[in-house]
């Protein structure tokens, strides 16, 4: 992971490689906005013990072939929105769920708009299924 800081944004940007797993947020850790491609293999980002900043802050996941996993905290003042879109797959977001082919789902937590911690997943795979879930 290589995180960029500069005058204009502070900017985490994941060069994953190529083929294998990743899992983020087996620690603590400071959400940054984030870019994470992946070409062959799961995507596994555990949000639920970073430390979220107020505004919004924007994670772009894309993956070719395997399945994206992102874990948020179940937490009232914490407000997220969700766009995922596959190719061939499973789709869940929160409670909707769809499968097949061109799936796609978006959701929010009621209190996105009014929320001062605010989160924006934007999930995309070719082959393989997007869960995005609460927990806690």
């Amino acid at each position: 992971t290589r995180c960029l800081s500069d005058w204009s944004s502070d900017v985490c940007s994941s060069d994953l490689g190529f083929i294998g797993d990743v899992h983020l947020g087996h620690d603590y850790w400071e959400l940054k906005p984030m870019n994470i491609s992946h070409f062959i293999g799961d995507t596994i980002l555990d949000l639920t013990k970073a430390h979220i900043p107020y505004g919004e802050t924007k994670l772009t996941i894309s993956s070719f072939i395997g399945d994206v996993k992102v874990y948020v905290p179940n937490d009232y003042d914490l407000g997220v929105t969700v766009s995922s879109s596959s190719f061939l797959g499973d789709v869940r977001v929160f409670n909707q769920s769809e499968s097949g082919f061109f799936r796609t789902a978006s959701a929010s937590t009621p209190t996105y708009h009014e929320a001062d911690k605010k989160i924006k997943i934007v999930v995309s795979t070719f082959i393989g299924d997007v869960r995005v879930t609460k927990v806690g």
